[in-house]
Order: C-alpha cells, then structure tokens, then sequence
C-alpha cells in the first residue's frame, strides 16, 4: 500500500467533513446557505467517495465526472478522479488530472504526493523528483520527503543534485551516518577524494571515540594510497585503544618494506602471539599470504607462515581454526602427515565445519591411509549426513580394502547425494566399476564406466581405470592400450593415474611402456600395491636390485600377500 493510500484512508473522514463544510461559508458572523447546485456537488461527493470505500471504480468515476461538468474547479473531484483512475491502471488519464488539481491547489501536501507517486509509477523519475523538492520546500520538517528525494537522485545519478539535498537534509538532522556515507560515496564517485575524506572527517569530529569511523578513513586513504595519511588514523585509534588488532595489524602492514612478505610476517609474530587480539582479525591477515603460497609454492614463505602460525596456536590453543590454517599451510608444502594431524586437532576442537572434514579425508586417500579414511569420514558422516563426498571416501576405502559389499553400499549411498556434481558422479562411478570388476560382474563393471565416459568422455581418471579393467581380462586389448595412450597424450598426471597406465601396459605385456609409466609414480610417491608392482615391471625389464627395492617397500608400507617374500629371496644374487 503506498503512502498516498494510508493517507487517503487515515484522512477519510476528515475529507468528508471538509467536503461538506466547504459550500458553507461565514462572512460577517453570518451563515449564508449553500446553493441548490453546490448541495447537488456535495451529496455527488460523498456517493463518489462511497463507491470509492466499496472499490466500485467505474461508479466512482462517473459520479466524479458529473462534479467536474458542473463546477470544472473542483480540487477535491480532480484528486478522487486520479486516485480512480490511478487505481484502475489509467496513469495518463490519473496524472492529468492530479496535475489539474495542483494547478488549482498548488500547495497541497496530498495532492503533490498523489502526483509523485504516479510519477513513481510510470518511472518518470525526474518528475518525482521535482514535486519531493516541492514538498521538501512546503514541509522541511518531514525526513521522508529527503529520503524519497535521496533515493530517485540515486537511481537516476543525479549526483550534485544529492549533494545539495544532503545539505538540506543535514540542516534538519544535524551530523549522521547515513547523510556522511551517502555524502562520502557520491563525492568519491565523483572523484572528490579530499571531499570525500572531509565528509567522513566530520563525523569523527562529532563521534570521536567511534573508532569504526577511523577505520572507514584509514582504509579509504590505502585506496588512494595515502598511506602517511593511513597511518594517522591507525595511531588515533592506537591512543584510543592500545590493543586493537586490526589496527596493530595495518600499523605493521604499512610498515612493509619492498613488498618482503616473510620480514613482514616475521614482524607481526609479537602480534599473532598476543591472546588478547581477536583471532580472527588475524587469520584475516594471514590468509592472502596462504593463497600466494598456494599459487606459488614458495618455501621461505611457507616456512614464514608456519612460524607465524605456531605463535598463533600458542596464543590461541583451544582455537580449531588456528590448526586448520596449519593444515592448509602444511598441505600446501607436501608436508602431509603432519598436515593431517593439524587437522585432526582441529575437527577435535570443532567439527562443525565441513571444509576441514573434506581436506582430513582428501589427505588420508592421498596418502593410502585407508582405515583412516573409514574412521574420519565416518564420524563427519554423523555430523554432515548429507554430503556424498563423505560416502565416496568411506566406498572408495572399503573396496582397496577388498571389502566389496561394503564398499558398493556407501558407493550407491554416495550416488544418490552427489545431485548435479558431476565430478563426483564420476568418481563414484569409476570405483563401482572397479568394484564390479573384482566381483567378477563384467557387464556391470562395464556399464558403470560407459556411464561415467557419457558424462565426461575425457575423463582421465575414468579412462585409465576401464582400460586398467579391459587390460585384466583382455590379453591383447587395443581398446585398453587406445585408452592408456589417450591418458598420457594428456600431459602430466599424478602418481595414481600413472600407477593405473603402468598395470595395463604391464596387464598387456609391454613392459617397456610399464616400466616408464610406473617410474613416474614412484617418484611421485606410491601405495604398497604400487611398489609391489614396480618390483614385477623391474624385474622383467632386467633391473633385479631396483625390483628388491620395491618389494621390499611394499613390505615397509604395509603389504601382507607373502609372495612378496618370495620374490625377494628368489632374486637376492642376481
């Protein structure tokens, strides 16, 4: 309901009263009665307004046009007539006669309202505007009429205009936030910067010990790289609260010195070990440097933030996310064992956010620490039933665990959550196929690949795993050899998707192909089964000690099948 509605309602009846007294009129203490045709008008009105109350918009605006044939200057009818017509959907017919009104009434509040609000309506902006000045004018008292007026010279960038409006607005108000931010934006869209700075300088002259205000005017003086400028504000707020973070903070970071980002860390290590400065105002400050390690992988830099880090931890011991940024830092560096107990620690503390959870248990498949992955994934399940990732982790694990049951039931769970993420849908997919296979059913080994490759048919996960499955149960398989030869057509792959192309040319009896492949991955870094491999392609292509190596490795890291044993006493000598 618009305002010229509520006012309507609200002065209903005091219009009705006003409409009859207005043929009654008293010129020297005497009543003088009302003629034969103003009774006509005022009984017409107040049928019209009647109708009106009832909603009967063609009656109303019959009765109307009846006043107006007879007395063609009636204000009253010209505003029921475009409040009619208005509500009809008739904005034309509306502001003409509204406008008629006016001109007859030309400082009437309702009526310049009812002419600004069908204005609004037909998005004739400018028309608005000029009839808000009109009313600011009439009633400077009324902080509506500058709100209306602020709001159209916004939207139609009529941006000197709202600085004087602000003017005005401040004369009524006095100095407040929302007159110093709009002042401030405009004249810095204008490109005013020292009027823009002025603006916010007057409300810290009115609210000195707000130190939002500061802030606001330190941070638009590193905008503009008024840095000098910065740094006084920063200092204000220091004297007002010596402990400030974030002001602690920007004083250091003012205070780098030829962008040295590890001389700039190591000289807000006092600050990160201080406990009484908000954690997260430091995290804050930290995380654009792990972002640039994360591009970059810089190892000063990374040693840096883990030094930075450790003093934050010791500040902050009971904090979860102090050990989630260890994690990230330490994954980020290769360093994932301890990694993984950053964030063990911290789904300790706090395991209610889902990210830590995700990157726990991407870390733990990465290093084949299987059990793990079941435990981990496990208890996040209970807190977050509802993400796939979670049940594709727990499947993935139960089948190189060889426990195939298990693992399709989490694996089918997992398809069901994974909706439209169709990464995920193929990862599923791929490890059903995997799991099909060594249940020894081929075809639906085979359709859960196919429907993977469907959905991504460059997949180099899905290719590498059905051709490491057509390798097993093909001697001479050109499709798996086509599809090993698609995979590393790709480029750079990682240590898994090497290990998979190294088995199918090793399945298919080119040992040659194997033994590059799987060089790859063990210098990448592999799993026990991996190892155990390189030592049978060693072996074949004639490097018996490198083979001894490998067994032996897949036996440090785990691998029980005794033939390794085997293999290893065999060859000792050769």
């Amino acid at each position: 309901m618009n305002l010229v509605t509520q006012l309507y309602k609200a002065f209903l009846p005091i219009l009705l009263i006003l409409i009859s007294l207005s043929f009654a009129t008293v010129s020297s203490g005497q009543k003088v009665r009302p003629s034969s045709e103003q009774v006509t008008i005022e009984k017409k009105l107040i049928e019209a307004n009647k109708y009106t109350m009832l909603g009967d918009w063609s009656k109303a605006e019959a009765n109307y046009k009846s006043i107006l044939t007879d007395d063609p200057q009636n204000s009253t009818a010209c505003y029921e007539l475009s409040r009619t017509m208005a509500a009809q959907g008739k904005f034309t017919e509306a502001l003409s006669y509204i406008r008629k009104a006016n001109r007859i009434e030309p400082d009437n509040e309702w009526f310049l309202l009812m002419e600004a609000d069908i204005d609004e309506k037909t998005n004739d902006l400018y028309s608005a505007m000029d009839i808000y000045g009109r009313l600011i004018d009439l009633k400077p008292e009324r902080p509506h009429y500058y709100a209306m007026l602020i709001n159209f010279c916004k939207k139609t960038d009529e941006r000197e205009r709202l600085l004087t409006v602000l003017d005005k607005y401040e004369q009524l108000t006095g100095v407040t936030e929302s007159i110093t931010r709009n002042r401030f934006e405009t004249l810095d869209s204008l490109g005013r910067t020292e009027e823009a700075l002025e603006a916010i300088n007057k409300l810290i002259a009115v609210y000195p010990t707000n130190i939002e205000y500061k802030f606001l005017a330190a941070s638009y003086c590193k905008t503009k790289g008024i840095d000098d400028k910065a740094m006084e504000y920063y200092q204000q707020i220091l004297s007002i609260d010596p402990g400030d973070s974030r002001a602690r903070l920007a004083v250091a970071g003012v205070q780098k010195q030829d962008g040295n980002k590890v001389a700039y860390l190591e000289s807000v290590s006092s600050i990160m070990s201080n406990p009484a400065l908000n954690i997260d105002v430091k995290i804050q400050e930290l995380i654009p440097y792990v972002m640039e390690l994360s591009e970059k992988k810089q190892n000063d830099l990374g040693q840096a933030l883990l030094n930075v880090i450790d003093r934050l931890i010791t500040a902050h011991p009971k904090e979860a996310k102090a050990y989630a940024l260890k994690g990230d830092v330490l994954a980020i560096l290769g360093q994932n064992t301890n990694a993984i107990k950053a964030y063990i620690t911290s789904t300790g503390m706090n395991g209610n956010i889902y990210a830590v959870w995700e990157q726990l248990v991407s870390l733990l498949i990465d290093t084949y620490a299987y059990d793990d992955v079941i435990t981990q994934a496990t208890k996040a399940i209970d807190l977050f039933p509802n993400q796939g990732y979670l049940y594709y982790a727990v499947g993935y694990s139960e089948y190189k665990n060889k426990r195939y049951d298990e693992a399709l039931d989490m694996l089918n769970q997992s398809l069901i959550m994974t909706g439209k993420n169709i990464s995920q849908k193929i990862s599923v997919y791929n490890v059903l196929g995997m799991v099909y296979d060594e249940l020894g059913q081929a075809d639906k080994s085979f359709q859960a690949f196919e429907t993977a490759l469907s959905l991504n048919p460059k997949s180099v996960e899905t290719l590498s795993q059905y051709s490491l499955v057509l390798s097993k149960r093909i001697e001479q398989s050109d499709k798996a050899i086509a599809m090993a030869e698609k995979v590393l057509s790709e480029g750079n792959q990682s240590a898994k998707v090497q290990q998979w192309i190294a088995e199918v040319f090793y399945n298919q009896k080119k040992y040659d192909r194997a033994k590059q492949a799987i060089d790859v991955a063990v210098e990448k870094g592999t799993d026990a089964y991996g190892y155990n491999l390189a030592g049978d392609i060693y072996i074949l292509t004639g490097d018996a000690n490198k083979a001894i190596e490998m067994w032996q490795k897949a036996l440090d890291n785990g691998y029980t099948d005794p033939e390794v044993k085997k293999k290893i006493a065999e060859h000792k000598g050769q």
